[in-house]
C-alpha cells in the first residue's frame, strides 16, 4: 500500500544522503495512519526523533490518529501525552483521536474526560469531537451519559448529524 511506499521513500532518502525533512516524515506517518499501520506510524516516529527532527501536531495527530485506528489505545494516549510533554498543544484532531481510541477500548469515562479538558484547554469541540465521545458512551453502554454528552452539544449550538445519531 501507499505506507509501504512512503517508507521505502524515506529509507531511499537516507540511503542517498539525502535528508527528510519533517513534511517527509509527516508524509509517511499519514500513510501509515491511512493504511492502519500503526506499529510503522511509531518506528518512523522514533527515526524521525534519530535524524533530530522535532515532531510537531501534525506528526502527533497522524501518529495518534494510527493507533486509534489499530485499536492501541494505550499508545494513542501514550503519544498523546508526549505531545503535551513536548509543549505540542493538542487540536481537535489529536483529542477526537484520542478519545476514538477510548472508546474502543471501552474506556467511555476517559473520553468524556478529554471532552471536558478540551474545553478547560481552549480546544472548542466540533462536531466530530463530541461524536467520538457520544460512541464511546455507546460502547459502554453508557446511555445517559451519551445523552448528557448530546445535550451539552446542541446546548454549545453543534447539530447532530448522521453519524451523532448513529451511535
Amino acid at each position: 500500500g501507499r505506507w509501504a511506499t512512503s517508507r521505502a521513500l524515506l529509507h531511499e532518502m537516507l540511503l542517498r544522503a539525502l535528508l527528510p525533512d519533517v513534511i517527509s516524515f509527516n508524509s509517511a506517518i499519514s500513510a501509515c495512519e491511512q493504511g492502519q499501520q500503526w506499529d510503522s506510524a511509531i518506528s518512523l516516529l522514533k527515526s524521525m526523533r534519530l535524524e533530530r527532527l522535532v515532531p510537531d501536531i501534525v506528526t502527533y495527530n497522524s501518529a495518534v490518529s494510527a493507533c486509534e485506528k489499530g485499536r492501541c489505545w494505550v499508545y494513542s494516549l501514550a503519544l498523546f501525552r508526549e505531545a503535551v510533554e513536548c509543549s505540542i498543544a493538542p487540536d481537535v484532531i489529536t483529542y477526537s483521536a484520542a478519545m476514538s481510541a477510548c472508546g474502543s477500548s471501552g474506556r467511555w469515562e476517559l473520553a468524556v474526560s478529554m471532552l471536558q479538558t478540551m474545553r478547560e484547554q481552549g480546544t472548542p469541540p466540533d462536531i466530530i469531537a463530541y461524536n467520538a465521545a457520544i460512541s464511546a458512551c455507546e460502547k459502554g453502554l453508557q446511555w445517559e451519559r451519551a445523552f448528557d454528552v448530546l445535550r451539552d452539544m446542541q446546548n454549545r449550538k453543534h447539530f447532530p448529524d448522521a453519524v451523532t445519531y448513529s451511535a
